[in-house]
């Protein structure tokens, strides 16, 4: 909330008030998160079979991305998975697990970029994150608004109490 106050004309009264101004924002920025996970016993076959789907995926979506948005290596993960027998923990396989991330601008390319990751072999898609990138702008004119608003209530107030308005003793934007 915006709060505000003004000094009207006699100096040693005060009207407070507050505002508070919402707006929906659309989101200029996606990034999501692409993993291939997959098992086996041989650690370099597993790795070698992730890398080639990892870096088959990464060469097609960075054809279609501009210059402002990117791809970025986000995880790699080796996990050894066991049984157990008669409380003695037994071996199985390996389990490895890639990630990458995809920063988007242009958000109609979505669809397109999920696509050409899942044919070249990816399996996860996670974490949707859309988002504005630069709020500083929206901020600033939410701030605005908010005083606009607490202005014109503190005429309300001084009109209806038959004083007027000088220039406002404080105000907190939080």
């Amino acid at each position: 909330p915006l709060n505000a106050s003004a000094d009207p004309v006699a100096q040693d009264s005060t009207i407070s008030v507050d505002a508070t101004a919402n707006s929906d924002i659309e989101p200029d920025t996606l990034k999501v998160k692409f993993y291939v996970e997959n098992t086996g016993t041989n650690l370099a076959d597993i790795k070698n079979k992730n890398d080639k789907i990892v870096n088959a995926a990464i060469v097609e979506i960075k054809k279609k991305l501009s210059a402002n948005e990117s791809v970025k290596t986000i995880a790699f993960r080796v996990s050894n998975i066991y049984s157990y027998k008669d409380k003695i923990r037994i071996f199985q396989k390996y389990q490895v697990t890639n990630g990458f991330e995809v920063k988007l601008k242009d958000l109609s390319k979505t669809s397109e970029i999920i696509k050409i990751a899942m044919d070249s072999g990816v399996k996860r898609v996670d974490n949707l994150n859309f988002y504005l990138e630069n709020t500083e702008n929206a901020c600033n004119n939410l701030m605005k608004s908010a005083t606009a608003i607490a202005k014109n209530r503190a005429n309300v107030v001084a009109t209806a109490a038959g004083a007027t308005l000088g220039k406002p003793k404080t105000i907190n934007p939080y």
